[in-house]
């Protein structure tokens, strides 16, 4: 088991920074990125005193240009990599990992296929799956499914070791299916 009390945190696609608020309260200095200048317009906002540590960042950034020679002790990516090609997803673990410090916890959640998203399958490239959603959402999503044993390659392949691979899903709406998402902690 390891217990990480405090230190910084980097959140890859912190959105609002809900995940940010809570782990400052654990005692993180919060650190985060996102590709929407809203997002991270409400994150400063809702942390006034960090607010230098916020960026808006391109769909695949430079993480050095934003964090320079930073290190985190926690890096948390959750619901984020699953929307990026094979390539980029690759490109991007590999920035996260080099800014994680010896010793510290990195922690990603990935799509599964047997999400239901995997119903409304139209085609993949690069490992990226158009799913053409109906009904409540009537939206399209390109998502990168992966099982348990590809979680498992793609992410110790960068030199992480498992702590633990975990499940979560739930049945929400019985019309719509399945909700199963992979957590990586490494």
């Amino acid at each position: 088991d390891v217990a990480l009390r405090g230190g910084t945190m980097l959140d890859y696609g912190c959105g609002t920074g809900t995940h940010l608020y809570y782990f400052l309260q654990q005692g993180f200095t919060p650190y985060g990125c996102d590709v929407s200048a809203t997002a991270i317009d409400k994150c400063k906002a809702l942390m006034p005193e960090h607010a230098d540590h916020f960026h808006v960042i391109p769909s695949i950034p430079r993480l050095r240009d934003c964090f320079g020679d930073m290190a985190f002790n926690l890096v948390f990516s959750n619901q984020v990599l699953y929307f990026l090609n094979d390539q980029d997803m690759q490109t991007i673990t590999a920035q996260l990992y080099d800014l994680l410090k010896p010793g510290g916890i990195f922690f990603a959640t990935m799509i599964a296929p047997t999400n239901y998203y995997s119903k409304f399958a139209e085609g993949t490239q690069d490992g990226l799956t158009t799913c053409v959603l109906k009904g409540r959402l009537n939206e399209t999503q390109c998502v990168n499914f992966k099982t348990r044993e590809e979680v498992l390659k793609f992410f110790t392949s960068f030199g992480l070791t498992k702590l633990q691979l975990g499940h979560y899903g739930a049945v929400i709406r019985e019309d719509e299916g399945p909700t199963d998402h992979w957590m990586f902690v490494g």
